[in-house]
């Protein structure tokens, strides 16, 4: 890394104007759009029953499939184009899922399609959203925007659900889709604003020509050769696999079966993503107190969030569930800010050239699990139950990161 001065966000916000005034907003309302649809998806999908798994993972796999190609058409063509494209086909769909909610069919293969379009859509428009900073941000000040664009996620995750439910319960699912198409108008012409923004220029350094699946198993070969990361990754792979589980299919097959509501299941996903908030908030404060131990508390945490795993899949009142759900976002938030800044900065500091390709494995751990979990625990529910599912889910992920914190490596790490 240069020696170049860090900026503060504040210094950021002034050496960039166009990214605070325009694209921070721009992405947040962005966010909302797909935490409504979310909120959607995984209340209809609740009524295929066994088959709500494969309505879920219709549209994660697409979303990975497309990621590569999507960071590719944003660096041909530009982020800030590509993200009007997709914002603008992400308007289409949800304003044709309106429809087919609206007429109340909702058979699963139109969910299952719908999901698989916007899961399409996602994997070309998140990569160009999320270079557009690159394009507007000076290099000292990416390490803020990244963290202020965190903490937004997080208020996005916490606001989405939480209107979703309202609006469901007092008007309809329905009305949900119409009001993220409508919202959606907003993030496009954000996004047009930004369309004739520069190109960064090139620091001169070579770039590595391997590409696709060489390239990929480059990345994976370099974490097993930490005797930490080997460790941490699959962690983080399996609590994002089990947390997941339960917020998109645990929790509204709760609501339905035991007749709470689609505002119990939205207040819920709420209440995560204001643990996720506050867990993301408490992780800068481990960063600064225990620079030696933060990977070791990283996993810890792990452990705990299993522990909520269980505890909201099998929660007896909906007040329970939104508590626990709470309280497992919460334990959940250092998880990945932690591991995964540790990780790209112990990467950085071994081998620079490593960098994208150990992220793009760290991308796939976490993004491509969750359609496994969406269908193991569906299956699983269908043969006992949701709370007994959400018992071996929460035992999984506490073997996992119990295991991980076996490793001295991973008790001593504090590199990065």
């Amino acid at each position: 890394m240069s020696g170049s001065k860090t900026l503060t966000l504040r210094e950021t916000m002034r050496a960039a104007p166009r990214w605070a005034l325009v694209y921070l907003p721009t992405s947040a309302l962005d966010g909302l759009v797909e935490a409504l649809w979310l909120f959607t998806l995984g209340w209809e999908a609740s009524r295929a029953g066994s088959a709500a798994g494969l309505v879920l993972a219709a549209g994660a796999v697409p979303a990975v499939a497309f990621v590569l190609w999507g960071g590719s058409l944003a660096d041909r063509l530009g982020a800030h184009r590509v993200a009007i494209w997709t914002m603008a086909a992400r308007v289409v769909v949800m304003v044709a899922w309106a429809a087919v909610v609206i007429s109340d069919p909702s058979p699963t293969y139109l969910a299952a399609a719908t999901a698989f379009a916007v899961g399409a859509i996602a994997g070309i428009h998140d990569p160009a959203v999320s270079a557009v900073p690159q394009l507007l941000v000076p290099t000292a000040g990416l390490e803020a925007s990244t963290n202020a664009q965190r903490i937004t996620v997080r208020l996005v995750q916490t606001v989405g659900p939480a209107l979703g439910g309202v609006i469901a319960g007092w008007l309809s699912i329905g009305a949900v889709v119409v009001v993220a198409a409508v919202i959606g108008l907003v993030p496009l012409a954000g996004f047009a604003m930004l369309r004739k923004t520069r190109r960064p220029p090139s620091d001169g350094q070579p770039r590595h020509a391997d590409t696709g699946w060489r390239s990929l198993l480059s990345g994976f070969r370099w974490i097993a050769n930490d005797p930490a990361i080997r460790q941490t990754v699959p962690v983080q792979g399996v609590i994002n696999l089990t947390t997941a589980s339960i917020l998109m299919a645990a929790l509204p097959l709760q609501a339905r079966v035991s007749g709470w509501g689609a505002d119990v299941y939205g207040f819920a996903t709420a209440a995560f993503g204001a643990g996720m908030l506050a867990g993301t908030v408490i992780a800068f404060s481990i960063r600064a107190r225990a620079p030696r131990q933060r990977v070791a508390i990283a996993v810890v945490c792990a452990v705990i969030a299993s522990v909520f795993v269980a505890t909201t899949g099998s929660a007896p009142t909906s007040a329970l569930a939104i508590a626990s759900s709470g309280l497992m976002g919460l334990a959940l938030g250092p998880v990945g800010s932690i591991l995964t800044g540790w990780t790209m900065a112990t990467t950085a500091a071994a081998d620079p050239s490593m960098y994208g390709r150990v992220f793009a494995v760290l991308l796939l751990v976490t993004t491509a699990a969750e359609p496994i979990g969406y269908l193991v625990f569906s299956a699983l529910a269908t043969v006992t139950s949701v709370a007994v599912a959400a018992l071996i889910f929460g035992a999984v992920g506490v073997l996992f990161a119990g295991f991980a914190l076996g490793s001295r490596a991973v008790r001593t790490s504090n590199d990065g």
